[in-house]
């Protein structure tokens, strides 16, 4: 053996080691990166329950949604790996897109007790800019630790420089097997009901988003909303049968005293009364136009029952215009989605009968879609907020983030002295006392005290007051202008959900309005109704569903055929059933809880 080739053994010798070692690390790296998936599952149970013992406790009940929820990811990540070739690719999309999600439906769920569904991605992707303006508050430290740890992954899959090496027809053909499962197993709702009782999962726990996040977990939550993202068909739906239950109704004329009056609809932004918090004083009623013009004798109020708390002012308002109801479609969803052409609604009823109809709101014309779906439900006019500031003569300014509610009062009264000829249809939605409520307002007229409310929740509580006061004080200012015009006028105001006051229900457990944990149907009811007016500058006529001098009780789908009967209006068949619908349960949705009878 020569000098060299002595030499060269010991080198040799190292390299080998070296390889070896690095195969090593190699295995050893893509062990590590087939965990993957189990940490975002940890990631986004650890977030959703906020503890571990949380995440114990749910793979002790709810293991085989567990099982569902880590055979989705692993699908999901094997599918990636696959398109890209890649485990960095893969690996990178994976964990911050999950990510974004799990931080995502913390704030949402913290802010308005509500979970991030999958219909959010696809609807308000364009509107995240504006989604962030009504976070506030930041992650707990818990939480930004698990996250953090997801960048290990991604480092370790930079250092490995993993990568397939699969031809591209392989990949595509195990694909197309993955697919070929996944559609076979999903591609049907007996499908689907089947495959998910095999782990111990049901279709029916969309029907309450608790009790699906409870037992499901966010991930498999996420994922059974996602298989539930097409709206079934009732059972016996048909045309011929909606028919046959219109068929005993007729439209209505219009009373002799009908003086096509112009009509004003507004949604006013999380109006609510805090004063129906137990324990908790205020310096000066911030309610108190709201409460005074109630007692006229023009006027009707009472409470109007809808399904959201603390945010989805989409589906009131969908609700209210089209005398539908939300309840067939899936939690959280954006009702306007489904819409692919004209419907019937309050504002094509009006529109019929010669009106002008105009629709306002004070914010970005495709948040919830509106600026698509208004003209399927008969507006011709539509006014968002760059709309509104680009009109002369008009003096506007801004309440924090959002156009004020006085400013909001002057565009009505600008609509409404357009045009003297044509009566008007007009429905307004404001924004002022939008969520966040935090350092929104620094001078407060309002002062709010309470020994039950912590100092955060006593100041979200405070907060929220004051841009209620403003509300209330705008009101009157629109009440007022009613009162001096000649024509006759009547105001339908409503709001679209209670506000959320602090994290989880802090201000409603806090005070005691509602209990700690799962409501009862009582307490359920009391969360989902906010109150309404209806005010004339004429006399109004009697009303089968509101009466003077009482505390009225509504539906969200019902409210303006109620004031259409104070008005002397005329009605369609539908608005007729209705009234008939009121008769056998005066305010009903499936969020209340209500068990209705055979009537």
């Amino acid at each position: 053996m020569t000098v060299l080739e002595l030499k060269e053994r010991p080198r040799n010798q190292q390299r080998s080691c070296a390889r070896k070692k690095s195969g090593k690390l190699h295995k050893a790296g893509l062990v590590f990166l087939a965990l993957l998936p189990v940490y975002i599952f940890i990631l986004f149970e650890y977030i959703h329950f906020g503890i571990f013992a949380g995440i114990g406790e749910f793979l002790n009940l709810h293991i085989g949604a567990a099982f569902f929820s880590l055979i989705s990811l692993y699908t999901i990540y094997l599918i990636l790996f696959l398109i890209s070739g890649r485990f960095i690719i893969a690996t990178l999309i994976m964990t911050l897109l999950c990510a974004l999600l799990a931080v995502s439906n913390y704030f949402k769920h913290t802010l308005t007790g509500d979970f991030v569904y999958p219909w959010d991605l696809i609807h308000n992707t364009g509107n995240l800019s504006e989604l962030r303006s009504f976070v506030s508050g930041s992650l707990p430290l818990g939480n930004i630790l698990i996250l953090l740890f997801g960048l290990l992954f991604i480092a370790v899959a930079v250092v490995i420089k993993g990568k397939l090496r699969l031809r591209a027809r392989w990949r595509i053909g195990i694909i197309a097997v993955v697919a070929a499962i996944v559609t076979i197993s999903f591609n049907t709702p007996q499908h689907t009901s089947k495959t998910l009782q095999l782990f111990n999962m049901d279709l029916g726990s969309t029907s309450n988003q608790e009790v699906n996040h409870s037992e499901n977990g966010f991930t498999g939550g996420f994922l059974v909303n996602t298989l539930s993202m097409n709206v079934p068909t009732p059972d016996g739906y048909s045309k011929n049968n909606i028919e046959k239950i219109l068929q005993p109704y007729t439209a209505s004329l219009a009373s002799a005293e009908f003086s096509s009056p112009d009509i004003i609809v507004i949604l006013s932004e999380s109006f609510w009364d805090p004063k129906n918090l137990p324990g908790v004083d205020f310096s000066k009623n911030p309610t108190a136009n709201f409460d005074k013009i109630s007692k006229k004798a023009n006027a009707r109020s009472g409470y109007m029952y809808q399904t959201s708390y603390g945010g989805g002012t989409v589906r009131t308002e969908f609700d209210v215009i089209t005398g539908l109801t939300i309840e067939q479609m899936p939690d959280g969803s954006v009702p306007w989605q489904y819409l692919t052409g004209n419907i019937p609604s309050y504002a094509s009823h009006f529109k019929d009968l010669g009106y002008r109809t105009i629709f306002m709101h004070t914010y970005e014309p495709s948040f919830y879609m509106r600026n698509k779906a208004y003209p399927f439900i008969g507006f011709d006019e539509l006014y968002f907020q760059d709309e509104l500031t680009a009109i002369e003569g008009v003096d506007w300014h801004r309440s924090g983030l959002y156009i004020a509610d006085d400013s909001f009062v002057s565009y009505v009264k600008h609509f409404l002295e357009q045009d003297n000829d044509n009566p008007c249809f007009l429905f307004g939605i404001s924004m002022e006392n939008h969520q966040p409520y935090d350092n929104k307002y620094e001078d407060t007229k309002i002062k709010v005290s309470s020994k039950y409310l912590s100092e955060s929740t006593r100041y979200a509580v405070e907060q929220f007051s004051e841009g209620l006061y403003r509300a209330d004080l705008a009101l009157k200012k629109l009440v007022s202008y009613i009162d001096s015009r000649k024509k006759d006028t009547i105001l339908i105001y409503f709001g679209d959900h209670p506000p959320t006051l602090g994290p989880d229900k802090a201000a409603y457990i806090e005070s005691g309005f509602i209990s700690d944990g799962f409501l009862n149907d009582k307490e359920w009811q009391a969360l989902l109704r906010t109150p309404f007016l209806i005010y004339s500058n004429f006399s109004p006529e009697e009303s089968e569903m509101l009466k003077p001098d009482a505390i009225n009780e509504i539906t969200s789908y019902n409210l303006i055929n109620a004031g259409l009967e104070l008005a002397g209006a005329p009605k369609s068949a539908y608005m007729e059933f209705l009234t008939d619908y009121y008769r056998a349960i005066p305010y009903y949705n499936n969020c209340l809880k209500i068990q209705p009878t055979e009537e």
